[in-house]
């Protein structure tokens, strides 16, 4: 079993109000995102769907990643400047995970990043594409005593361009079972669990179409791509 730990820039303010909407939506949140293709003639999640199964782990987390475009994502407030970087822990195999925004370009609200531990877990070593998602039990026990995970699930779907040097990805929130206008949709802006589709890339700027073939990836595996939103990466300024 894996665990890696992601933090995300939220306040005290902020982390309290969304563990409480947390406690009382999740159940909800599990409810609406079960398959509902047969409400529309859009097969959810599609037969194209599938993870990444053959994902080098050592070459995914070895560099810092940057988000293009990503879908609206209801425990995220800023789509500026995205980035996410493993880092190794001293147990075996298992990392932190610092994913970064700011509201714009001028840099993080008050002048400081503020960040919450999440963890990832990875029960299968021989997928390491599928991950849960939840939070590092010991910084939530105070605000969220009844806290039991996980709250949601990220998997890797592609990379590349080789096994051994991955300059661009496809990260979604688990299956794409809610049916879009023009595909499938991983949640939607009110869910948390199953909920979210980013699009990385290894450069903050990167070479010309690569966004355009990770989004036709993205395509070929099932999504509506009019989630996405343009995360703007030119300007930023990284501590």
């Amino acid at each position: 079993m894996l665990r890696t730990i992601m933090l995300l820039p939220l306040n005290l303010l902020h982390l309290s109000l969304f563990l409480l909407m947390l406690s009382k939506q999740t159940g909800a949140d599990v409810d609406k995102s079960e398959d509902n293709s047969s409400a529309s003639s859009v097969q959810c999640p599609p037969a194209s769907f599938k993870r990444f199964k053959e994902l080098n782990l050592s070459a995914w987390t070895e560099h810092e990643w940057y988000v293009q475009q990503q879908q609206k994502v209801r425990f995220q407030d800023d789509y500026f400047c995205v980035r996410a970087e493993y880092k190794p822990t001293e147990v075996p195999s298992s990392f932190e995970m610092l994913f970064s925004a700011t509201p714009d370009l001028s840099g993080f609200r008050n002048g400081e990043e503020r960040f919450f531990p999440l963890m990832t877990t990875i029960d299968d070593m021989e997928d390491p594409s599928k991950q849960s998602l939840g939070f590092v039990e010991e910084q939530v026990r105070t605000i969220m005593p009844d806290y039991k995970g996980p709250i949601g699930e990220l998997w890797v779907l592609y990379a590349g361009p080789t096994q051994d040097n991955y300059s661009y990805g496809i990260v979604s929130g688990g299956p794409p079972k809610r049916s879009g206008e023009n595909g499938c949709i991983a949640g939607d802006e009110e869910e948390i669990y199953g909920s979210g589709l980013w699009l990385y890339t290894k450069d903050p700027i990167p070479e010309e179409g690569t966004i355009e073939m990770l989004r036709e990836k993205a395509k070929e595996l099932g999504f509506d791509l009019g989630v996405l939103k343009n995360v703007p990466q030119e300007g930023c300024t990284y501590t």
